[in-house]
């Protein structure tokens, strides 16, 4: 009942054989792809969406326990698609550049961050208690350590970093 609910039966003729056979396969590096139509609720139309089905979880004997499905609506897929590329971006500038963020210290983090939302040096002395020339020495010194050459580059370091 579940199934003929919210998907497809004619649709499901299509894609059911590919999940048999991925669990047949029992191959969990494998990931299948299907376009298929949801209702999304009880009372909504059909809707296509875009969906990926791996095996997650193997029992003691090897056998498939954990079948995952993901499903996106189409629609939105170009957005989702933006935004995935946009954490993959940052997840490898993360890898690339930890070494990098581990150089600074708790002072400079914390002067990061006020100049990643563009806070000036005036203020952030003010906010810290501390001289305007030892913020732009702590600025330059952030600069150097994170090979930053703007202002937009120390942000993306604070914003890689979950500081803003």
């Amino acid at each position: 009942e579940y199934h003929q609910r919210f998907f497809n039966p004619e649709e499901s003729k299509e894609y059911t054989p590919k999940i048999i056979g991925l669990l047949e396969r029992n191959n969990d590096n494998e990931i299948i792809s299907a376009f298929q139509q949801v209702r999304p609720a009880h009372d909504k139309p059909f809707a296509w969406y875009i969906t990926g089905s791996k095996i997650i979880l193997k029992d003691k004997q090897g056998y498939p326990l954990l079948f995952m499905a993901a499903a996106i609506p189409v629609d939105s897929l170009h957005i989702l698609a933006q935004k995935a590329q946009r954490v993959l971006d940052e997840n490898k500038f993360l890898k690339n550049n930890y070494y990098l963020f581990e150089k600074l210290t708790k002072r400079e983090i914390e002067i990061l961050k006020l100049i990643a939302i563009g806070t000036s040096n005036e203020t952030i002395s003010q906010k810290l208690f501390i001289s305007e020339e030892t913020v732009a020495t702590h600025r330059k010194n952030i600069k150097r350590k994170l090979n930053c050459k703007t202002t937009f580059d120390c942000s993306r370091f604070a914003a890689a970093f979950d500081l803003i």
